[in-house]
């Protein structure tokens, strides 16, 4: 604008500073998200229910990007894929938190299921609950990660699917009840009419 001499010259400066304009609050809005990302991540930390492998994971790759805000050396797309990164380990780690309150949930469910079945059950049944019950008190939950957790509610749905299959075979002469196997659909399982 200062070596300008013309009104042309001046005008043509015009789209070039707001083109650096936008490119600046695109960066701060960048950064602004960034932190918004590192607070979110910093209270999940806080949780009592995350495990060390989510906890250390998620507290390394925060002090990371702390230090990317510090920095404000980076360009719009490297702070909004610093940003993603912590934000995708973020959820991750709250999926785990959930799951984990899911698989405890259904290890109740699986109790109850083993106090109402485990007369009328196979004895292979009952020494498969006995055995998950064992191995996920001795199992250390510290390196849990959501797959593994997942696998566990699966292995959990099979053992309860036992428990409740009668240990007879039934025939004409021996009738035995199979009402635990009837599955009614249900409005709260996504069910929407006949």
């Amino acid at each position: 604008v200062k070596v300008a001499e013309t009104e042309e010259a001046i005008l043509a400066v015009i789209p070039k500073m707001e083109d650096i304009n936008n490119r600046i609050n695109l960066n701060i809005a960048a950064y602004n998200e960034l932190e918004d990302v590192i607070d979110e991540a910093n209270e999940l930390l806080s949780d009592p229910n995350i495990n060390t492998y989510y906890g250390d994971k998620m507290g390394d790759a925060a002090g990371e990007k702390e230090e990317i805000v510090k920095a404000h050396t980076l360009g719009t797309e490297e702070v909004e894929a610093a940003a993603k990164e912590l934000e995708d380990l973020k959820d991750e780690a709250q999926d785990y938190i959930w799951r984990m309150e899911k698989l405890q949930n259904e290890m109740e469910t699986a109790k109850n299921i083993y106090e109402e079945y485990k007369e009328e059950c196979a004895e292979t049944a009952i020494d498969a609950y006995n055995a998950f019950v064992k191995k996920y008190e001795e199992l250390d939950k510290s390196n849990l990660t959501t797959d593994d957790v997942n696998a566990l509610i699966e292995e959990l749905w099979d053992v309860e699917f036992h428990l409740t299959v009668p240990k007879e075979v039934a025939s004409d002469d021996n009738p035995v009840d199979y009402t635990a196997k009837v599955q009614y659909p249900s409005f709260d399982d996504g069910a929407t009419g006949w």
